[in-house]
């Protein structure tokens, strides 16, 4: 399931993050004035998973252009703008059990490295003489690593959305809180699975038992942040104590990287130039930033506007190999995508072209919203257990889980209904939208029955066809919708 989120995040941002004008000035994530959301400006990042051995195939293009409202409010609240080395005492790396306290990641890399090796186009200096191949350890015993020509495709924009949004709002089927089953089970070589990740057993061709362990994503990101044994046989409740709890309930502080929107007042940095005074960030990057961090990707998906996005046809044919096969054949034909108040539904959206001629499609209405946000770290959850008669019922830990959630309401929004249009419209330049009401209930558009001034538009990002995947592309039409003059007009881009 955390693969599935991990990818459905990539479509995500590739349909509203990653959408821009080409036209006017770039900002960079630092700007002040990248952060505004009434303003459409564009922020020019670097990607180059070719450096990556295993990722050439996986290019959502090198150079990348990226809504800076977006791009430059994630850079702050996620803190990727802290220069500093995270610090944990050496009573702390005692218990942990450090291999090679040199080695590891956090003393070689702050968080603002890793971003600027992974999105700037050039190394900065004070890091051009690292070696790309170092190996650099993620937990404690060693045996995980990476590398900074690792960290450059994981510390990406492109797959920071994904790994981001899966820390923060992933919900856990595995109870972080739960005996780790994985010792009693060594003996017996019998595999686990639980919030922590895959421990299997297998035998090679001489006959000798190899043991393997998978971390789960939430593990595998949530330890950029937080130091922890996840890949012992003990592991358990992850940075609130520990190791197991219930033979070490002291908690310790463990965090390392200050890349998190839920408070995270523990993190500490050693000032340079001094070997004793230990500093700590301003209040204002270690509390609690949750609810804005759900509001950023509700602007930025255009929650609450009457069009958000349109999407356009593609056709995939049999035989294309490699990554994102397909053949964009109908850069014309667009579905139309957002949200209307349940209290003012319409029917369905219309093109009208400068012949004064319709095309219209009826609107597909979602009862439900599921992109939810969380107020704290999910700590996982058995879904079921039983009663006393047999009977399967929720868990206590399970309604905590849900109770945890946020939606639009918790953060001062209505709640509207989400929709896409049945049909792919065509669309030409100058082409008029309009919604559209069918008073008559007779399925035939009328002048009467249609309606452009209740039509709203994200403010910080425009709703175009052209993505990352397109946008040098000759042949292929970039369309945007505007509000001109009280009408909505599909315009080209260029």
């Amino acid at each position: 399931m955390q693969t599935i989120f991990h990818e459905y995040m990539h479509h995500w941002s590739m349909t509203y993050a990653e959408t821009w004008l080409i036209e006017g000035n770039k900002l960079n994530v630092t700007d002040q004035e990248a952060k505004g959301i009434n303003q459409m400006k564009t922020t020019e990042l670097y990607y180059n998973p070719a450096a990556n051995f295993g990722h050439q195939g996986h290019s959502h293009g090198q150079r990348q252009f990226w809504n800076s409202y977006f791009v430059s409010n994630f850079y702050n609240l996620l803190s990727y703008d802290v220069p500093q080395k995270g610090y944990l005492s050496d009573e702390v790396l005692d218990k942990l059990n450090i291999k090679n306290k040199e080695n590891l990641l956090y003393n070689n890399l702050s968080i603002n490295d890793m971003w600027r090796l992974a999105n700037e186009l050039n190394t900065p200096e004070h890091l051009k003489n690292k070696s790309q191949s170092q190996t650099l350890s993620v937990s404690p015993s060693g045996v995980y690593t990476t590398s900074i020509n690792r960290l450059k495709y994981t510390f990406s924009m492109t797959e920071l959305v994904p790994r981001e949004y899966t820390k923060y709002a992933y919900e856990s089927y595995f109870s972080i809180n739960d005996l780790n089953k994985s010792e009693q089970r060594h003996d017996a070589r019998q595999s686990t699975v639980n919030w922590f990740g895959l421990r299997y057993y297998t035998q090679n061709q001489n006959n000798q038992w190899m043991v393997f362990f998978y971390p789960s994503h939430n593990t595998e990101d949530w330890s950029h942040t937080y130091l922890n044994n996840f890949d012992s046989l003990t592991a358990r409740y992850w940075f609130d104590k520990l190791g197991n709890g219930l033979d070490n309930p002291t908690k310790h502080n463990v965090a390392i990287m200050p890349n998190s929107v839920f408070e995270i007042n523990e993190f500490r940095f050693k000032n340079e130039g001094s070997e004793s005074e230990i500093g700590e960030l301003a209040p204002e990057k270690t509390r609690s930033r949750s609810k804005e961090f759900y509001k950023l990707f509700l602007d930025t998906m255009g929650y609450g506007k009457t069009i958000s996005q349109v999407f356009y046809r593609s056709d995939v044919t049999d035989g294309q190999p490699g990554y994102g096969a397909g053949v964009v054949g109908w850069p014309d034909r667009l579905k139309f995508s957002a949200f209307i108040d349940a209290n003012h539904k319409v029917d369905g959206l219309v093109i009208k072209d400068a012949n004064g001629e319709y095309k219209h499609s009826l609107l597909e209405y979602s009862n439900s919203f599921n992109f939810f946000g969380l107020q704290n770290f999910d700590q996982g959850a058995n879904l079921y257990s039983e009663d006393d008669k047999g009977e399967k019922i929720v868990t206590e830990d399970r309604q905590k889980q849900i109770s945890n959630r946020l939606y639009p309401n918790n953060i001062g929004y209505n709640n509207y209904l989400s929709y896409i249009t049945k049909d792919f419209l065509e669309v030409k330049e100058n082409s008029e939208v309009y919604l559209w009401t069918d008073l008559n209930k007779d399925g035939k558009v009328t002048e009467n029955e249609l309606n452009s001034s209740q039509i709203t538009l994200p403010t910080q990002r425009p709703v175009t066809n052209q993505r990352n995947t397109n946008h040098n592309v000759s042949n292929f039409d970039k369309f945007i919708i505007k509000n001109i003059d009280g009408k909505t007009i599909v315009k080209k881009l260029y």
